[in-house]
């Protein structure tokens, strides 16, 4: 029985310390939003997004990301840089601001992507000594240029359309 114990508790222990685990200044972030529409025309985002945040101090981190984002049908991948401030020391609830900004492609032709950016205010909070769970609401704000089609027994026509999409968004993710 003290084996099982013992062998339960040796596969427990990278759960619980913090040995080495907090020099790695490389953090990763995988999250999900959607939001309230704030635009004409009126759709509800969707995006999946992860990203590589560098740690410079216990306070400000900077990185890339990348994802999966939807809108009114149309499939869009955004590349961003992005910046995050803990407004408070790291602890089990940590407030920050966040700000992804960059360009989305579009993977079909008849679809250009635009200018993405999504400021944020979120909170933190620790699951386990190297994992944890974030909230934030945003505002995104994606543009994008696609092309239309119109077609009548008389006439067929095609003409660009460029939309911005505004949003009120919820962000869920983890942070590993």
């Amino acid at each position: 029985m003290k084996q099982y114990l013992f062998i339960m508790l040796f596969f427990l222990i990278p759960f619980f310390s913090k040995g080495q685990r907090e020099c790695n200044p490389v953090r990763y972030q995988v999250t999900v939003s959607t939001g309230i529409p704030m635009s004409t025309p009126s759709t509800v985002p969707f995006a999946l997004e992860g990203r590589a945040l560098y740690s410079f101090s216990s306070r400000f981190a900077a990185g890339v990301g990348t994802g999966f984002s939807l809108y009114d049908k149309e499939a869009l991948i955004p590349l961003t840089g992005n910046l995050q401030f803990n407004l408070l020391k790291p602890g089990r609830f940590t407030p920050y601001l966040d700000c992804a900004a960059g360009y989305s492609f579009a993977p079909t032709s008849k679809v250009d992507g635009g200018f993405y950016l999504f400021p944020s205010v979120g909170i933190r909070m620790n699951l386990l000594s190297d994992k944890e769970m974030l909230f934030s609401l945003g505002y995104g704000l994606q543009d994008l240029k696609r092309l239309q089609e119109y077609s009548t027994p008389y006439l067929d026509s095609s003409y660009e359309e460029s939309l911005s999409f505004h949003s009120l968004s919820f962000k869920l993710g983890i942070v590993f």
